[in-house]
């Protein structure tokens, strides 16, 4: 779960950032919007299957039955 958080906290910040000091006052590029929004954000939604899927990977290794030896270990009928 931390890992979740940490990567969208990590990928949300520049927007954050340039949200504050735009409010703030100072004057934004709009090449800095055009970085953010092709390059910074999409990230975010690369990384995502990797976290979400590698820890019920995991899980299921770790908590299922192997089917394949149970299989193999029953007498014939």
């Amino acid at each position: 779960m931390s890992i979740i958080v940490g990567t969208d906290m990590i990928c949300w910040l520049p927007v954050i950032v340039v949200g504050i000091l735009s409010k703030a006052g100072i004057e934004i590029t709009i090449d800095i919007y055009s970085w953010i929004a092709i390059f910074v954000m999409p990230i975010n939604s690369a990384f995502n299957p990797f976290i979400y899927t590698i820890p019920t990977i995991k899980k299921r290794k770790k908590n299922e039955p192997s089917f394949i030896a149970d299989h193999r270990n029953k007498p014939a009928n």
